[in-house]
């Protein structure tokens, strides 16, 4: 190389590189606009689906998930592992109450919703009979009559949601998938857990961070 200049070869080589390396980048950038994109896409004709599994190594993959302000998601949980485990959305406050409970042997099962109180508490219990809202759960093992809970799980397959968007804890069996429907109008952060023994001090627990698109206005529920 003389005065500076680069051989032929060596610039062909360059620009070669160079383009290549544009190519990349183009073809990239779609896929990650897209991505951004489905954050807040989710409404209740089309829920975004979210899978999240369960083991026995006591944790949710993944454990750090994130909505759109007032878009609809379905989380679909699996459970691939021996154990029960149990899927509850809210704050540490929430959780801690749910711990609670379930440490005094209290247990909702397969509940869809959460249960209402206060004075309107049984006109909504009855409603809940009819409504059952999120969960699209297959039966529960041992059951002798799931003719009931099939026909609720086709209620909730139709896309209906709890008041306030946020479903009760839901008990996922081994070997079972379990499927709720959940909205969180409010950006912010709020907990995933779950409370079989043992499980949330052991670590089952994430986060669900809560953020602001283009599409929040438009999802906002009418009460909010």
């Amino acid at each position: 190389m003389t005065g500076g200049i680069l051989p032929h070869r060596t610039r062909t080589g360059l620009r070669l590189t160079l383009a290549s390396t544009l190519v990349t980048a183009a073809l990239a950038m779609p896929s990650l606009a897209q991505a951004q994109d489905e954050i807040g896409s989710g409404t209740l004709e089309r829920p975004r689906d979210i899978a999240i599994s369960t083991d026995d190594t006591l944790r949710f993959d993944p454990a750090e998930i994130t909505v759109g302000a007032g878009e609809v998601v379905r989380f679909v949980l699996t459970n691939t592992g021996a154990a029960t485990h149990d899927f509850l959305i809210g704050d540490l406050e929430t959780q801690e109450e749910h711990g609670a409970e379930m440490a005094a042997g209290v247990t909702h099962g397969h509940s869809a919703c959460p249960e209402p109180a206060g004075e309107h508490a049984d006109e909504a219990m009855g409603d809940s009979d009819m409504k059952l809202g999120d969960e699209v759960a297959s039966h529960m093992p041992g059951d002798e009559d799931t003719t009931g809970q099939m026909d609720q799980a086709d209620d909730h397959a139709k896309g209906e949601l709890c008041p306030g968007g946020i479903p009760a804890a839901v008990t996922i069996e081994p070997g079972e998938t379990v499927s709720v429907l959940a909205r969180l109008d409010q950006p912010g952060e709020t907990l995933i857990g779950c409370h079989q023994p043992g499980h949330w001090p052991a670590g089952m627990k994430g986060v669900i961070t809560v953020v602001e698109t283009a599409s929040s206005s438009r999802n906002a529920s009418p009460e909010s």
